[in-house]
């Protein structure tokens, strides 16, 4: 798989993952490392790939 595409996978699973949470943020960006949540302009969260591995979001 190119790295595009796994990247977007990646993209769509986190999406999936934020679509059920009931706590507020603004936006959240993922570079294929880092998972940043933002919430009025401050990150709130910061999660690695390996944490995202550990909650089953990423495989």
């Amino acid at each position: 798989m190119d790295v595009n595409n796994e990247l977007q996978e990646q993209l769509d699973k986190i999406h999936s993952f934020f679509k059920y949470t009931t706590e507020p943020y603004d936006y959240w960006d993922w570079d294929g490392e880092s998972l940043i949540v933002v919430l009025n302009d401050e990150v709130i969260e910061e999660y690695t790939f390996q944490d995202l591995r550990d909650f089953e979001v990423l495989d």
